[in-house]
């Protein structure tokens, strides 16, 4: 009797309660993979947001810098083409002097000018490199100003440069004299004030005053 009630107990927990505990561990097992899924869902997601965030804050990036580029390519191209205009002008004053010399003298004094007062944006200019530039030797420069305008090279850069500076002075009233000084070839602006003076006989600053009173 007491076998056959072991036996039936026994049974029982083999076949009831042994269960249970593996059928709680699979719930377990299905509960965290479930979760488990669900963050990496989430996590994925995250990353996704992240990267599309990432690549639209790119493009608007570089939107901006190519938006701000075509800005300073137009700003850029505006002063080229005031530089420009201002340039023509004043060597077209400077050519006064040259109506009763040959077609091509007028030409080689234009070019001339024109690139002593573009090397003179970025310095002061030298024999050599407008020679450079000009493709023509130092003696062909000297041979050619001191047969047109009986001049050296020497004399005809200050004077391109200190023409150009009385140009701007008169007609670009936004420009400093500090600007004017840089912009013909002078770092310092006392060395300017004085070449000026010595060529002009009046101050850079005395000039802006009349004009401006004008």
């Amino acid at each position: 009797m007491n076998h056959l009630f072991v036996s039936i107990i026994l049974f029982f927990y083999l076949s009831i309660l042994l269960p249970l505990p593996l059928a709680l561990e699979k719930q377990q097992v299905e509960q965290r993979n479930r979760f488990m899924l669900i963050a990496f869902g989430f996590i994925l997601a995250l990353v996704l947001m992240l990267i599309t965030t990432g690549i639209i804050f790119t493009l608007r990036r570089h939107w901006r810098r190519k938006k701000a580029y075509e800005q300073d390519i137009t700003s850029l191209r505006d002063q080229y083409d005031a530089i420009s205009r201002q340039y023509q002008n004043m060597v077209t004053g400077m050519m006064q002097e040259s109506k009763g010399l040959a077609e091509g003298d007028k030409a080689f004094l234009e070019k001339l000018t024109a690139t002593i007062s573009t090397t003179a944006e970025l310095g002061a200019p030298d024999i050599n490199t407008i020679c450079t530039q000009m493709r023509i030797s130092i003696n062909t420069l000297r041979r050619r100003l001191s047969q047109t305008l009986d001049t050296t090279p020497k004399a005809y850069i200050l004077k391109v440069r200190m023409n150009k500076a009385k140009y701007l002075l008169q007609n670009d009233h936004k420009l400093s004299i500090t600007d004017v000084a840089y912009r013909c070839g002078y770092a310092q602006v006392p060395n300017f004030t004085r070449a000026f003076k010595g060529f002009f006989g009046i101050m850079p600053s005395e000039l802006r005053k009349n004009e401006t009173v004008k």
